[in-house]
């Protein structure tokens, strides 16, 4: 019978850095270039733990527009920019929660 969350304390080698977090199964955390994934958590005290080693991105991002101030009722037209060193999957976002 698999349970749904686990505490796992990860720290460094001198225990200078100690780090508490809670897992899900499936889920994970980064610790800068490391990723802890849960694969299995079971009620006997089994947590079947995966590693990936990773760098991560460097990314730029900026939020362009036509100018500094707007009314309240003005519509805003804006661009944004992205650069990155590795290529990345992004999703579609609409402000107003439509996805059409």
């Amino acid at each position: 019978m698999d349970t749904d969350s686990v505490n796992l304390t990860i720290s460094n080698k001198t225990q200078e850095t100690t780090k508490t977090d809670m897992y899900q199964k499936d889920g994970f955390v980064d610790y800068e270039n490391m990723r802890i994934i849960v694969r299995s958590i079971n009620m006997s005290g089994l947590v079947e733990l995966e590693f990936e080693k990773y760098n991560a991105p460097v990314i730029k991002a900026e939020i362009l527009t036509d100018k500094e101030e707007y009314f309240p009722d003005e519509n805003i037209t804006f661009m944004i920019n992205i650069e990155t060193d590795q290529i990345l999957k992004f999703c579609k976002y609409n402000p107003e929660g439509n996805d059409r």
